[in-house]
C-alpha cells in the first residue's frame, strides 16, 4: 500500500548476523556508505553490501576503513541535514571521525554521543536501541539510557518523545522500522519482527 519496493541481498551462511542488513552500510541521498562492523563475527559483512550496490547501480560515496569501526545501527537521521552517531563498543572514535569527513561535502551536521555500557561489551546496544523515529519530529525513546546532550538536542529541535516502557525495552529495545509517517493511530497489537518493532499503520 505504501508503494515500497523490497530488494533482497544475497544469502550468506558464514555470517549469522548478516540477516540484520541495517548495520553494514548506511544510506544518504547521494548514495551508500559502507560501514566496518565492530563485532568480530561481522567483519567483512560490508562486502556483501558492496556487491549488492554495484549490482543495482547504487553509488557508493564512502567507506569506513583502517582501524575504524562503525555500524549503521549507531546512526540515525533526525532530518535531511542532521545525523546523530553513537560511539560505543561497535562504533569507535575513528569510525565517527570518518563518518564526519564523508558527510562534509553533503553539508550534513554530525552530532556525536557516547552510548552507555549497560549490559556490557557482548550486549548488542546500538544508538538505535535507545531511539527510533516514528514521524517527523517524533521519536520513540528509552529515556533512562538516553544521553543528556541528545535529550537536549531533541528538545531544541522540537521533537515529541514517546517513552518506551521498561518491559518493552528489555524485550525488544526500541529498534523500529516505520513504513510511513505515523499520521494515524498505531495498531494496538504491532507486529514484531526481531530485532525491529514494525508499527502497523492503517
Amino acid at each position: 500500500d505504501e508503494n515500497i519496493e523490497i530488494f533482497w541481498i544475497e544469502e550468506n551462511t558464514n555470517i549469522a548476523d548478516a540477516i540484520f542488513t541495517y548495520d553494514a552500510s548506511m544510506m544518504t541521498k547521494s548514495g551508500a556508505i559502507l560501514m566496518s562492523p565492530g563485532k568480530e563475527l561481522r567483519k567483512g559483512e560490508q562486502n556483501l553490501h558492496r556487491n549488492f550496490y554495484k549490482h543495482n547501480n547504487i553509488p557508493i560515496i564512502g567507506e569506513i576503513t583502517g582501524n575504524a569501526t562503525a555500524e549503521a545501527g549507531d546512526t540515525l537521521w533526525l532530518d535531511d541535514n542532521s545525523l546523530i552517531v553513537g560511539k560505543g563498543f561497535r562504533t569507535n572514535q575513528e569510525g565517527v571521525n570518518q563518518i564526519k569527513e564523508i558527510m562534509k561535502p553533503l553539508q550534513v551536521n554530525v552530532f556525536q554521543f557516547d552510548i552507555p555500557v549497560y549490559m556490557g561489551i557482548e550486549a548488542c546496544l546500538h544508538l538505535m536501541s535507545l531511539i527510533s523515529l516514528v514521524d517527523h519530529r517524533k521519536a520513540f525513546v528509552y529515556t533512562p539510557l538516553l544521553p543528556v546532550s541528545l535529550f537536549k538536542l531533541l528538545e531544541e529541535k522540537g521533537f515529541t518523545l514517546i517513552n518506551a516502557p521498561e518491559d518493552e525495552f528489555l524485550s525488544i529495545l526500541v529498534n523500529s522500522l516505520i513504513s510511513a509517517p505515523a499520521t494515524k493511530a498505531l495498531s494496538p497489537e504491532p507486529v514484531i519482527i526481531t530485532p525491529y518493532l514494525f508499527f502497523v499503520l492503517e
